[in-house]
């Protein structure tokens, strides 16, 4: 099984030091999303490295990984993975093995991308306000119980693919309301700070944006919106033709000498993620299949 690296440092705002970032190969953090490994091993996965068994976390520090990254749905009823319960073991796991852990909130019961952000059964009917309270609630809930079992991620991701606007419900739909959007990643991104006062980690926030050349608008939109600066961003490479009909409503590219500080300031590290890209890969092999999954629902592997 290939196990694609996620490169998840894809551009640090300025505010963020050479020095403060984790020792890794070329300053990069240098991971992989193994959500997955949970439920494939209980499906009788086995991973190995030249034929000998290997626990994945460990091949991956073993092949210069530092990092993991971990989905949380909020109230998955269809499948018992990416819950509080699946989400510690998979912490507890890449701490163990030495790595870091990247917490990602899709603030959905299901998967949330560039395609749809579903809103949680429970937030549906709510109003903006309370679906603002409850997004920040849950995310400071999370991270309060993490902390107090002792598994802290060390980097927390407000939202995954959030091209779309977040609990903005399926693409293409309506253009972004920023003042919504802008409102529901602050209450994300105020949860993760409040629980990083309060614990001996305060976790790194990222936001995350699907495909490269939609990060500029993207954060152009957000900075007029008023979205917190000083966050890390991940861009993930994946199937464009959803991603852009996202963008194509809903974002507005301006020009150049018209962008904002906080987009401008991402360039120099998008570059050096475009550079990294190809080059962060390892892999692993299994006993069986790793893309199916032994429920009645298949499991995807996605950046």
């Amino acid at each position: 099984m290939k196990v694609r690296i996620l490169f998840a440092l894809a551009a640090l705002s300025a505010a963020v030091a050479p020095s403060q970032l984790l020792a890794a190969p070329r300053g990069l953090y240098l991971g992989a999303d193994l959500s997955y490994v949970n439920e494939m091993e209980d499906c009788g996965a086995v991973y190995r490295l030249k034929g000998k068994p290997i626990d994945p976390f460990v091949l991956l520090k073993k092949e210069g990984g530092n990092l993991v990254r971990v989905r949380i749905w909020v109230d998955p009823t269809w499948t018992k993975y990416s819950n509080y319960a699946d989400v510690l073991k998979t912490i507890r796991r890449a701490h163990a093995a030495g790595l870091q852990a990247l917490l990602d909130f899709h603030y959905s019961d299901d998967w949330a991308d560039g395609g749809k952000q579903l809103t949680p059964v429970a937030w549906a009917k709510l109003s903006t306000d309370g679906q603002v309270k409850a997004l920040h609630d849950y995310t400071l809930d999370t991270l309060r119980k993490l902390d107090a079992d002792k598994a802290m991620p060390e980097m927390v991701q407000v939202g995954n693919e959030t091209n779309p606007e977040l609990l903005g419900g399926k693409v293409p739909g309506p253009p972004i309301n920023w003042e919504r959007n802008a409102r529901l990643l602050n209450a994300g991104i105020e949860a993760v700070q409040e629980a990083g006062r309060a614990s001996s980690i305060a976790p790194r926030i990222m936001l995350h944006i699907a495909q490269p050349e939609y990060l500029l608008p993207w954060f152009d939109a957000a900075t007029r919106a008023g979205v917190k600066s000083e966050r890390m961003t991940n861009v993930s490479s994946t199937t464009p033709t959803t991603i852009a009909r996202a963008n194509s409503r809903n974002t507005r590219t301006g020009t150049s000498a018209s962008r904002p500080k906080l987009a401008a300031s991402v360039r120099p590290a998008l570059r050096m993620a475009r550079e990294a890209l190809g080059a962060a890969t390892a892999s692993a092999s299994s006993s069986g299949r790793t893309e199916a999954s032994c429920q009645t629902r298949p499991v995807r592997n996605t950046l």
